[in-house]
């Protein structure tokens, strides 16, 4: 009995040994797994995170997320309205998602219990006739909002208007924050409007009402309507979506050459086949081109528009005109048409860039100063694509000017990775920050050749200005 026990308490002895081998080998190459505690603040505060090894349990690594989120108070006007103002931290709400694995959706909802005269209006200060505006700021490109209840009808006090902020989780409202203008309005309000409209989460509209989401599907149909501009904005964005992971890719570019928005509009109202349409169709190695170069070609607007079931489609104006803010006002009726054609594609402005020869910050501050103007006050515009401040941002840096621009275009190589990582950027919201793809040649025949230093300046010029459109940021890159 005595030798069963010696043999019993050894082979336990041996196993425990064999599992501390295991255990130990095990934590060696373990990568953990990441948590992120929101704390009692929940997105309103910070997030503390860690890494934890699966197998022993050892705490691998620490991380401080600052707050997602930030209240910036309310304001009261005279005509009775009410404001709640609302900022976002682009690159902790990044980190927090890549951390999570948890996709962050946030917005507005301004509501009425009655449908009275002189409605909320959304955050673009256009009027409504719901009794409840949703309003998805995840896509945009600003950093803080403004939720305004505008001019509210003494008779409409008592029986409530309000405004929330809403932030989802993974389909899961996880924070409310009431502004409340008379009646009390309890953190259970929104879920009662949502479900008044759609019994289950997630019942925000992602996207403007009738418009599609390019996710739903799971392909990305871009279509502008340029010029050699936008050229230089679509070369590579096809790879760059195709690096990301986005399976199904279509893009387009209708140019017709120093075309301006007065001329693309005369060529709409009046259907005129005048433009070289450029048509990368998915699995396609390179563009189809038809038309020519010098002589643009014969496709219209309209066949252009149709030709696909578009997600977006992006408009600009020509170099010429781009600091001339009058110049914009053409855009609304071309709007008009385009939508008429196809109504449900969300619509783009492709922010163009200064002159290489223009050393100073003027052109790029009159271009800024336009669409501050023009296309910040338009609410058919769903996004602002800031290639102009990318390109500006790596002007400030070491790389050569000739590598981001060449005569006043965009360089063949590094200018238009540029302007391909920002588009992609802001239409679709996802991380750029570890994309593999850098170009090694165009469709034009041209030899790429892109330093890991120009590659960073790159990434880094889009994200900050998608973070930051209308003004430069400088560069944390270290050159070479």
């Amino acid at each position: 009995m005595r030798k069963k026990l010696v043999f019993v308490f050894s082979l336990v002895a041996v196993l425990c040994c064999l599992f501390a081998l295991t255990t130990n080998a095990q934590c060696e190459s373990c990568t953990g797994k990441w948590s992120a505690d929101t704390g009692i603040e929940g997105y309103l505060g910070e997030i503390n995170a860690v890494n934890t090894c699966s197998v022993c349990g050892t705490v691998l690594e620490e991380e401080v997320i600052a707050p997602l989120f930030e209240t910036l108070g309310y304001s009261y006007s005279d005509n009775g309205g009410i404001s709640q103002h609302i900022a976002v931290n682009r690159a902790a709400l990044a980190r927090y998602e890549e951390i999570s694995g948890k996709k962050v959706k946030f917005g507005a909802v301004v509501a009425t219990t009655n449908n009275v005269s002189g409605n909320p209006l959304d955050e673009s200060g256009k009027p409504a006739g719901e009794k409840v505006i949703v309003s998805d700021f995840t896509s945009r490109s600003y950093d803080i909002f403004e939720i305004a209840v505008q001019e509210i009808p003494a008779d409409s006090y008592d029986t409530g208007i309000y405004c929330c902020m809403y932030i989802i989780v993974d389909g899961k409202v996880t924070y409310i924050d009431n502004c409340v203008v008379k009646t009390d309005v309890g953190a259970h309000s929104y879920n009662e409007i949502v479900a008044g409209l759609e019994p289950e989460m997630p019942s925000v509209p992602e996207v403007p009402s009738g418009k599609q989401n390019w996710e739903d599907d799971g392909s990305l149909k871009i279509l502008t309507i340029g010029n050699s501009y936008s050229d230089d904005a679509m070369e590579y964005v096809y790879n760059i979506a195709k690096s990301l992971g986005i399976k199904d890719v279509e893009v387009a570019n209708l140019r017709y050459n120093s075309c301006s928005l007065a001329m693309h509009l005369d060529n709409a109202k009046n259907d005129k086949g005048v433009y070289m349409y450029r048509h990368w169709v998915n699995g396609a190695s390179k563009w189809t081109d038809y038309g020519s170069w010098s002589s643009n070609g014969t496709y219209k607007i309209s066949q252009a528009v149709t030709d696909a079931d578009w997600d977006f489609i992006v408009f600009q104006q020509v170099s010429t005109s781009s600091t001339n803010a009058s110049t914009y006002d053409d855009l609304n009726e071309l709007i008009s048409i385009v939508e008429e054609l196809n109504p449900t594609a969300k619509l783009a402005w492709h922010m163009t860039w200064g002159n290489k020869a223009t050393t100073d910050l003027s052109m790029y501050n009159g271009i800024v100063s336009a669409v501050n103007e023009k296309i910040l006050t338009n609410d058919k515009i769903d996004y602002v694509i800031p290639v102009g401040t990318a390109i500006q941002n790596a002007r400030g840096t070491s790389v050569t000017l000739n590598a981001i621009m060449r005569n006043n275009h965009l360089g063949y190589g590094l200018g238009r990775y540029i302007a391909g990582l920002t588009f992609i950027k802001t239409l679709t919201g996802m991380s750029i920050d570890n994309i593999s793809y850098a170009p090694t040649a165009d469709t034009e025949g041209h030899t790429i050749i892109i330093s890991d230093y120009e590659k960073q300046v790159a990434i880094e010029s889009a994200n900050n200005a998608v973070t930051n459109p209308y003004s430069v940021t400088a560069s944390t890159v270290k050159a070479d």
